[in-house]
């Protein structure tokens, strides 16, 4: 009997021992080691539990793990959270439900005084030892650099994508991706990877081009705590040769001589193999060319039609244009002689030919220069009190215009209007009419020479014959114009004696034959327009 009597209570002490070990197995927090953040953001740690099923859980607090006895310094509290310490006051928060085995723990903002530091869950105020069970907080100033990598083909023509990536501690304000110095639409998602960590993936997609090759693509991360980071990736893009040119050791080569030809072209890898070919085409930028370039009246002059082809150009013709059409001539080079050139406006096209084909050149104006011929047209008359002299030019280039009124009263102003149409320059003086003003000379004048005309004022709406005057006559004209002139200053003096005195000397008359010109403006054929003050 007593033999069984100990044989039970040994049963019933091992169920008691069993019992207490069960119990105190189904309290367990889960918890990560360690956990990473950046000062000013938030971190969210991870934690669940397991509890017996008899107990039913109701709150959950926080506290920092001290190696000192007998103190519990409290992290998160919601019964006192007056004492909670003062560097987690106001920062921390409890996520999910206490009842449903949940005790994440928010911290809002970290600061470099958590780093180090060790903290721990309590659940109700069981007898568990949750001490034992620690996570703890590794907390840096500085952000880590972005991930970057590409996917696809750096193919010019293929779609590629560029992926930037960053670990992060705070789903609740994550921080923010942007690519730089490349276009293109961003797309951004999300991942929890778990133990309090999140990933942050942006990513875009672009078709390569030969532009991208050697290109750098940046990605810059910026946290809450304003920490930024940036990496850099060059982008290799593989493409066909492009740009391909051929260059030449020497230019001006000379027929019969040798010239080495280098085919050049950009290509990512480079180019490995070259095909030569000798290419045919018709002629091109087809123009004529004039030798001497300023030939004189009488003069000679040859055209040349110069032209681009392959084969060479080997035919020529030459068109004289007439109206509306052109006459062919006979000459069939390269070269068109002119002889004994005219005044005459004469323009000419060419055509040049080869096997491949034929092009024509633009028509063509001869140039040809010569000194001023004053037209028969050039006149004057006087209309409502208005005199009104003409003289019209012909000259290459154009000429300058010179007005010299023979008679005119002091301080008198004139009106100059000079119009240049083609090679025809017609220059009009105006004044208010004066009986003392009897004739006008009208000197144009270009680098070739000068022509002189001599215009008289007869009466009202009269028009009168004009001269034309040069060489030893133009200074005849002058010596006459002179005597002309001081013999009617003499003479002006004398009649106005007794109203007034006047005494010039000859010097005097000589200074007073000339016109004081400012031109004020010009007009639109490019020729000055201004007055003429006689003094």
């Amino acid at each position: 009997m007593t033999m069984g009597f100990h044989r039970g209570l040994h049963f019933l002490f091992i169920q008691v021992l069993w019992s207490v070990f069960a119990e105190g197995n189904k309290w367990k927090v889960t918890l990560p080691s360690r956990l990473s953040a950046l000062t000013g953001s938030c971190l969210v740690v991870p934690c669940s539990f397991t509890h017996p099923s008899s107990h039913t859980p109701h709150s959950a607090s926080w506290y920092l793990y001290s190696k000192m006895p007998s103190r519990y310094p409290l992290v998160y509290s919601s019964t006192r959270p007056e004492a909670v310490e003062a560097h987690f006051r106001g920062r921390t928060k409890l996520l999910g439900n206490v009842t449903h085995g949940t005790c994440t723990l928010l911290i809002t903002e970290v600061t470099a005084q958590h780093n180090g530091e060790a903290i721990y869950p309590w659940i109700d105020n069981v007898g568990f030892k949750f001490y034992h069970t620690v996570v703890t907080l590794d907390v840096s100033e500085t952000a880590a650099k972005p991930v970057m990598t590409i996917s696809g083909e750096l193919v010019e023509g293929h779609g590629v994508t560029v992926s930037c990536e960053v670990r992060h501690s705070c789903p609740l304000a994550p921080p923010t991706l942007s690519f730089e110095r490349h276009g293109g639409e961003a797309t951004v998602n999300s991942t929890e990877e778990g133990d309090g960590r999140w990933r942050l993936l942006s990513t875009i997609t672009f078709i390569a081009t030969a532009e991208d090759h050697g290109r750098p693509v940046g990605c810059k991360v910026t946290f809450p705590g304003g920490q930024k980071a940036t990496t850099d990736l060059v982008l290799h893009v593989s493409y066909s040769p492009r740009s391909v040119n051929i260059s030449a050791d020497k230019t001006g080569v000379r027929v019969g001589t040798n010239v080495s030809l280098t085919c050049v072209s950009d290509a990512n890898p480079p180019a490995s193999s070259y095909r030569w070919y000798d290419l045919k085409a018709p002629p091109t930028n087809v123009s004529i060319a004039q030798s001497p370039a300023r030939p004189m009246v009488g003069e000679t002059a040859a055209l040349f039609c110069r032209g681009q082809g392959h084969p060479p150009l080997s035919l020529f013709r030459w068109y004289r244009m007439q109206g509306e059409g052109s006459i062919q001539l006979a000459e069939k080079s390269e070269r068109l002689s002119l002889s004994e050139l005219t005044r005459d406006i004469v323009s000419f096209r060419c055509l040049a030919i080869n096997e491949m084909g034929e092009s024509t050149s633009p028509v063509t104006v001869v140039n040809v220069e010569y000194a001023p011929i004053i037209l028969p047209e050039s006149s004057c008359s006087v209309l409502n009190e208005v005199i009104r002299c003409e003289c019209v030019v012909d000259s290459h280039p154009a000429a300058t215009v010179t007005w010299t009124p023979l008679n005119t009263d002091h301080n008198r102003t004139f009106n100059i209007n000079s119009q240049l149409n083609g090679k025809i320059l017609t220059s009009v003086l105006t004044a208010p009419k004066s009986e003392n003003m009897s004739d006008v000379i009208c000197n144009m004048t270009n680098e070739h020479g000068s022509a002189l005309l001599e215009l008289s004022i007869r009466g009202e709406s009269r028009q009168v014959p004009s001269g034309v005057f040069g060489g030893v006559g133009f200074a005849l004209v002058l010596l006459l114009g002179f005597i002309l002139f001081s013999f009617w200053m003499f003479y002006t003096r004398q009649k106005h004696r007794n109203t007034r005195h006047v005494d010039y000397s000859m010097e005097e008359v000589e200074l007073r034959t000339e016109l004081e010109i400012t031109y004020a403006n010009t007009n639109h054929a490019g020729v000055p327009a201004g007055r003429v003050h006689w003094i």
